[in-house]
């Protein structure tokens, strides 16, 4: 796991949209109702995906900024990327505006693949497949 993302280690949060699995692979957690049940070097070729997202945030705003600065934190060390930012002053020159577009970064499986059987009837060996 990448250093910077063991601050997150264990987090559960609505805003992943999803249960979240650690530690994930490359220090990004597995996205989903639970881990496929797949061979070690089969996980390690699990792609990272991203959840794009975008809004517009009011730093007066306690909820607002809680929320901005919970994206810029997980930003700064690995978890998502920001795509753009643009930084304003409201009308009246009182309180800065924040739009910001990010992506959440996960490993998820693919939808085009699913946990299969190799064939040999084992429960507790599986393989990436596509499906039928």
């Amino acid at each position: 796991m990448h250093e910077s993302t063991n601050k997150y280690y264990g987090e559960q949060h609505a805003r992943h949209g999803d249960q979240l699995h650690w530690p994930g692979m490359h220090g990004i957690p597995f996205r989903g109702a639970a881990i496929p049940n797949l061979k070690k070097h089969e996980l390690e070729q699990m792609p990272t995906v991203g959840y794009c997202y975008h809004g517009t945030f009011d730093l007066d705003d306690e909820k607002q900024a809680e929320h901005y600065q919970w994206i810029c934190d997980r930003a700064r060390n690995g978890l998502f990327t920001i795509e753009y930012r643009d930084r304003r002053w409201n009308e009246a020159g009182t309180n800065m505006l924040v739009y910001v577009e990010w992506t959440q970064l996960y490993t998820q499986l693919p939808p085009t693949q699913l946990p299969g059987s190799n064939g040999n009837g084992s429960p507790n060996r599986f393989t990436l497949r596509g499906p039928d």
